[in-house]
């Protein structure tokens, strides 16, 4: 089976001296997590990720950082069958946390401190995930105010 091509971003927004980033929590499953989904054909990596931004949590003006690209890979059930997952994270600013609009796809929002994000995440590599974007967000945030 050919492996499912995914995207979405860890979305970050300043909070006094840490950041929080946005969750979801899936009507599907009852799990918290980045915005993310499965690539339409003819789209690139970031063109996945941004469509599915704006479907699934209503926001279009992201500053994505450059350089930032964390790839998982892990196997679903489809039809019965194993198959392959790739989803391919990038990591973006929002302007403001009130521009969120919950999807039909998702029960709540939630802007998560690290420490929430530790707890609510299940998957171990999506909270691996966000802690290489903190990291990277908090690096940033230093250079800017230096």
């Amino acid at each position: 089976m050919p492996e499912i091509k995914a995207a979405g971003a860890i979305i970050g927004v300043p909070d006094k001296k840490t950041f929080r980033c946005l969750l979801l929590r899936s009507a599907k499953n009852g799990e918290w997590g980045p915005p993310k989904g499965k690539a339409e054909p003819g789209e690139n990596e970031i063109e996945t990720a941004s469509r599915e931004i704006w479907e699934e949590a209503g926001l279009r003006s992201l500053s994505y950082l450059p350089g930032f690209r964390e790839t998982i890979r892990y196997t679903i059930e489809k039809n019965g069958k194993p198959a392959p997952k790739e989803v391919v994270f990038f990591l973006a600013g929002a302007n403001s946390p009130s521009d969120v609009k919950l999807s039909p796809e998702h029960t709540e929002i939630h802007w998560a401190t690290p420490d929430e994000i530790e707890q609510l995440v299940p998957h171990e590599a999506v909270r691996e995930v966000f802690r290489k974007a903190l990291a990277r967000l908090k690096s940033e945030n230093l250079k800017n105010t230096a």
